[in-house]
């Protein structure tokens, strides 16, 4: 090889001070060698990438910043000038994290291939996540066992065709660059994604998720119980009594009564006027919420019976008294919506006990469950049913019927799981840890503009891995897929949370009209 050629000297913006770098290009120097013919050759420099203009220390330095201390673009802007003296702006910022979001994926392929080709095969889990409203969904494939993220694509809509063609850009990475069988696919309900799953990959055992189902035939009685926790926390808030001793308490004076029983009934009230479902409550947390307003309401009406027997005097009457009819009103308002989330739950009782038995195989299960439709499909046709647990039924028969078969096909696979409640634990920390970087509203958008490699990042990476995976990835092959993305990205969404591109964006339109006009 032979110098060809050598470039001028080019700032490069290192941490610890600025250097002038000549870039040095090669080619075969034999005459009659083909190679003579080629283009030239760059070797890689271990400290800076070919025409970035800041090296591998400040790219990395930015990716700590970034995952490591969650600091936000401005942040980084700030901390980079006053410790390093290194004057980066946002835009520098968010292509040093797009680099490296395609450096790891590039980086992880090798390690997970290796796992997956002993294990013999791929359990797939596919998901998607809207960040926004009404905004396209991110569709992400994973295998259970080793977490990598096989595809990830923001879709433009839900059609089957759409999700067809992401699923066989799937199983494109994991038959000919992996090189394993997909044993099996963990998915949620979704028609329109059950139906592109069948048809990509019409061979594969498709599981559906079991917390997805519950969900599914639950959607009308959660609804009920939603209902049922913010109508009974609103009349306990309203109530003249509750209302008075919270005033009481702000304002650290003492409530009209400091009868201990009052005070604590007041208090045991005004803690449930702030009820919210925790992680061990049972399923229908507004039932929950409705009988210990019963428990309660038990204890007032026998306070009641005591009255003129001296037991608590006039004004401590009056106020038992009014408790009692606050609470008597709440339960009697709510008796018949507690009465069908209660039958709704004793259905559940019967099909956790069919979903969850391992020693039962996928026929005996669905028979089992079947006979469960059976009994649901009858009970639907009953007069006196509650509304709620009609529809329960209704969508339970529905199910059943369709696709009942589905939930128990994880049977036949050694290793696949009911759910792919790992895949939504994915979701939602990777949302955590954006919105505690950059915020709740930022990161839903953030996802938008990233999510199709934010994935492979492992925020966890010490510095010398981050400069590792900047030294070897294709930095020409990343800088012209980011390029390549930038139209895409300067979407009306973003636009119009700038100011200034959105006084641009309505000169444009002005300009539009006027055009128009003159013509």
């Amino acid at each position: 090889m032979k110098v060809e050629a050598r470039s001028h000297p080019r700032l490069v913006v290192g941490l610890d001070e600025n250097y002038e770098l000549v870039d040095t290009y090669y080619r075969c120097g034999k005459f009659q060698c083909p190679g003579n013919q080629e283009p030239t050759v760059q070797p890689l420099n271990p400290h800076v990438g070919a025409k970035l203009e800041y090296d591998f220390d400040v790219l990395t330095k930015v990716v700590e910043l970034r995952w490591q201390h969650a600091l936000t673009y401005e942040k980084i802007v700030e901390k980079m000038k006053k410790d390093y003296n290194v004057l980066i702006n946002h835009s520098a910022v968010e292509n040093a994290l797009k680099l490296y979001e395609i450096g790891c994926a590039e980086k992880y392929k090798p390690e997970y291939i290796a796992e997956i080709q002993r294990f013999g095969g791929i359990i797939l889990t596919i998901d998607a996540m809207k960040p926004l409203n009404g905004e396209r969904a991110l569709y992400v494939a994973r295998d259970h066992r080793t977490g990598i993220t096989l595809g990830s694509r923001l879709l433009p809509n839900q059609k089957q065709s759409t999700i067809e063609d992401f699923l066989r850009a799937v199983a494109f990475r994991v038959h000919e660059e992996l090189g394993v069988p997909i044993l099996g696919i963990v998915s949620d309900a979704l028609p329109s994604q059950r139906m592109a799953i069948a048809a990509v990959f019409p061979d594969v055992p498709h599981c559906l998720c079991h917390y997805h189902f519950f969900n599914l035939v639950l959607l009308s009685p959660k609804k009920g119980d939603s209902h049922l926790v913010t109508q009974i926390r609103k009349q306990l808030r309203d109530a003249y009594d509750i209302k008075k001793f919270k005033e009481s308490k702000d304002s650290k004076t003492q409530y009209t009564s400091d009868n201990k029983f009052i005070v604590k009934v007041l208090e045991t009230l005004l803690a449930l006027s702030n009820w919210s479902r925790k992680p061990k409550d049972p399923f229908f947390t507004g039932l929950e919420l409705w009988k210990r307003v019963n428990d309660v309401a038990s204890v007032v009406n026998a306070a009641c019976s005591s009255i003129g027997q001296d037991t608590f005097n006039q004004n401590e009457e009056k106020i038992i008294k009014r408790v009692n009819d606050n609470l008597t009103s709440i339960i009697d308002e709510y008796r018949e919506l507690a009465g069908d989330l209660m039958q709704v739950r004793n259905w559940l009782k019967e099909l956790q006990e069919t979903l969850s038995d391992d020693a039962s195989t996928p026929s005996e299960a669905l028979e089992s469950l079947q006979l469960i439709r059976d009994k649901a499909k009858k009970r639907s046709k009953v007069k006196a049913i509650g509304k709620k647990e009609q529809d329960f039924c209704e969508a339970l028969v529905k199910f059943v019927d369709t696709k009942g078969e589905l939930l128990f096909n994880f049977k036949t696979i050694d290793g696949a799981p009911r759910t792919n409640n790992s895949h939504e634990l994915f979701y939602k920390q990777l949302k955590h840890l954006l919105r505690k970087v950059i915020g709740f509203a930022a990161a839903s958008s953030f996802i938008l503009g990233h999510g199709e490699r934010i994935v492979y990042v492992k925020p966890s990476d010490p510095p010398e891995k981050i400069a590792e995976i900047f030294r070897n990835m294709d930095l020409e092959a990343a800088r012209k897929t980011i390029a390549s993305e930038r139209k895409a990205r300067d979407l009306i969404i973003y636009v119009m949370h700038d100011e200034e591109k959105w006084n641009e964006e309505i000169k444009e339109l002005n300009k539009i009209l006027h055009d128009l006009k003159e013509r």
